[in-house]
């Protein structure tokens, strides 16, 4: 069902009475523009994403030509939230209107939380208990990625290697790290420049 038509440049902050599976954005030209924020009522911020955000989380596992500009996929829950009163902002940048969905597949139990933060030059950043890891801005050879695996192995890999291995599970490619079967212990990562990542985690229901 559609939630809302936003025209070019404008912002809209709008109420559900339920959270879905998904927040779906369609419309041309999407690359770089759109800027989103949901918050369920009383339970904290579950998704805050500028336009890189969005960019990176909303094309996870994307499949089709038009994957790059057409669409934006931004996980939010594991299902139907019920009765559940949710803010949702949105910020349309692109060059044309958008529209704005929230599917739902099945009952949910559980949040997805997708939040960004920003790692300084030649500092060290230690991400555990992730769904997946967004380093999208990370590209060439500039630092390095330290993934620590529970069987108790360890790789360092350099970006542009990770970006060739996420080739292998979507069209539209940059450096991620899933962890959706929670293969991953912890990962260390040290960029070369001021890097903006993307993490989305599961939480229960009333504590983000």
């Amino acid at each position: 069902m559609l939630l809302r038509t936003i025209g070019i440049g404008a912002t809209e902050t709008f109420q559900t009475n339920y959270l879905g599976t998904y927040l779906l954005v369609l419309g041309p030209a999407l690359t770089g523009n759109i800027v989103v924020k949901v918050v369920p009522m009383g339970d904290g911020v579950l998704v805050d994403l500028d336009e890189d955000g969005v960019d990176a989380v909303g094309r996870w596992k994307i499949l089709g030509a038009d994957g790059s500009d057409a669409r934006r996929l931004i996980p939010l829950s594991d299902g139907l939230v019920a009765n559940k009163v949710v803010d949702i902002t949105i910020t349309n940048g692109a060059a044309a209107t958008i529209n704005v969905y929230m599917p739902v597949m099945g009952r949910g139990t559980m949040y997805v939380q997708s939040i960004q933060q920003t790692i300084l030059a030649n500092s060290q950043a230690v991400f555990k208990d992730f769904s997946a890891l967004f380093l999208e801005a990370m590209t060439l050879e500039n630092g390095q990625i330290t993934v620590d695996w529970r069987d108790g192995s360890s790789h360092t890999f350099s970006p542009s290697e990770l970006r060739i291995m996420v080739s292998y599970d979507q069209q539209v490619v940059y450096n991620l790290l899933e962890n959706l079967s929670a293969k991953v212990r912890k990962v260390t990562i040290i960029p070369t420049a001021d890097l903006k990542v993307q993490l989305t985690r599961y939480r229960k229901i009333g504590a983000l």
